[in-house]
């Protein structure tokens, strides 16, 4: 996909019709167009999928995204996996566009929640300042268990490089959450501070609270 400054959000599809090949053993055509049929109701779902995710995960910044290739698999693509696609090409995106900090964003809050299959409930929430520094520093001031620190730290680098940013953990909170599922919060902790910047630039000289945090 292409990223390209616009007015408002814009989702753009221009990527190519891919149509599968067909294979010698279908000679019924009836069933070859029922094979056509499944795979473009695939591709629908598949896109609207990803342009929802992505959709969510720019947070209906001013930037029109140009999607130029989709390919998927009849078997092996999923909804977690075109999900997991926008995630990451958006990282890619604020990789090469790097993070721009000119004052402290304080009291960046963000929550995770949900409840396993077997029934239990769980959750995660940190609370964390984003400071201008020289170089990227990484401070633990919340009362947490350092492999979770840890966690932060190396959620934040994934999602943000390591720009000229001091990022000091100030809260930590969890119930039934191992490692792994505790990362979830700091993508939400990013996207909080993004939406912040981008409202702070559209409206400057008002700072919007960031006590309500994400839901």
């Amino acid at each position: 996909m292409d990223f390209e400054p616009a007015e408002t959000y814009e989702f753009v599809d221009t990527a190519p019709e891919r149509i599968p090949g067909r294979s010698p053993a279908v000679t019924d055509e009836e069933r070859w167009a029922d094979i056509l049929r499944f795979h473009a109701e695939d591709v629908r779902h598949f896109k609207d999928v990803f342009a929802d995710a992505m959709r969510a995960e720019l947070g209906e910044a001013a930037v029109r995204v140009v999607l130029t290739r989709f390919v998927h698999h009849t078997i092996d693509s999923s909804d977690r996996g075109f999900t997991a696609a926008a995630r990451r090409a958006v990282r890619e995106l604020h990789r090469r566009v790097p993070l721009e900090l000119t004052e402290p964003v304080r009291g960046v809050r963000a929550r995770d929640s949900g409840t396993y299959f077997r029934g239990d409930s769980y959750f995660s929430e940190i609370t964390v300042d984003f400071e201008p520094a020289e170089n990227y520093e990484f401070v633990r001031r919340a009362d947490a268990r350092r492999v979770y620190a840890d966690v932060v730290d190396e959620g934040i680098r994934t999602e943000i490089g390591t720009p000229p940013v001091r990022v000091v953990l100030t809260r930590v909170s969890r119930q039934n959450v191992d490692e792994r599922r505790f990362g979830d919060v700091v993508v939400l902790a990013v996207r909080q501070l993004r939406k912040h910047l981008r409202e702070r630039a559209a409206d400057a000289g008002v700072i919007p609270s960031m006590e309500d945090g994400v839901p």
